[in-house]
């Protein structure tokens, strides 16, 4: 379980910013991280093709070990809920991290995504650093890896 897709909000800056510095973090420790907020759509006389942009995402998807997901907001974004299913159907392993203290269903993620996921953590909602974050899901990574 080396290679990761980073399925995550890319909306904002400040998502973008923290995305980049979780896939950061990964690669330090040893994984490949896809980003697909990286991939940009080719130019063409009409404008861009945004086509390109989907297939590389599914692509990697194709090609993966694992979807980690960010899953916070009033609810889930909806390219990330998309790569979830096809990872699912791809029987693709995905994790989920939820850091967001608001819930909208059982315990805050809509539960096609919960039960439908590999793993959902939710991450302590008292905290806001990223580097916590990124231990937390290092150490799920690890606990799927060897199954502990």
């Amino acid at each position: 379980m080396k290679n990761i897709y980073l399925a995550a909000s890319v909306f904002s800056v400040f998502e973008r910013e923290n995305n980049s510095l979780l896939a950061k973090k990964l690669e330090e420790n040893d994984y490949t991280v896809f980003l697909p907020q990286e991939v940009s759509p080719l130019k063409t006389e009409d404008g861009l093709n945004m086509h390109h942009v989907y297939k590389q995402c599914r692509e990697n998807i194709d090609s993966t070990d694992i979807v980690i997901a960010i899953v916070d907001g009033a609810d889930i974004d909806s390219g990330v809920a998309w790569e979830l299913g096809y990872a699912f159907a791809k029987n693709i392993p995905s994790l989920c991290i939820r850091t967001d203290i608001r819930k909208s269903e059982d315990k805050g993620v809509n539960i096609m995504i919960e039960y439908g996921s590999s793993k959902t953590v939710y991450l302590n909602k008292y905290r806001s650093d990223i580097e916590y974050v990124i231990h937390g899901i290092l150490r799920e990574l690890e606990v799927m890896r060897h199954g502990k």
